[in-house]
């Protein structure tokens, strides 16, 4: 069995609840959690 590894998802904000209050980033990462990640791969599986 594969390890799934989708990417990194990272938010940036200058204040506590900054980034929770950003409605674009929120639906950006609502989108990135939405499908299964994939099997992750080595550089050289090809």
């Amino acid at each position: 069995m594969g390890m799934r590894f989708g990417g990194v998802l990272l938010g940036n904000g200058t204040r506590p609840g900054h980034v929770l209050a950003d409605e674009r980033a929120a639906a950006r990462a609502k989108a990135f959690f939405a499908d299964e990640a994939p099997l992750a791969r080595f550089p050289y599986e090809g």
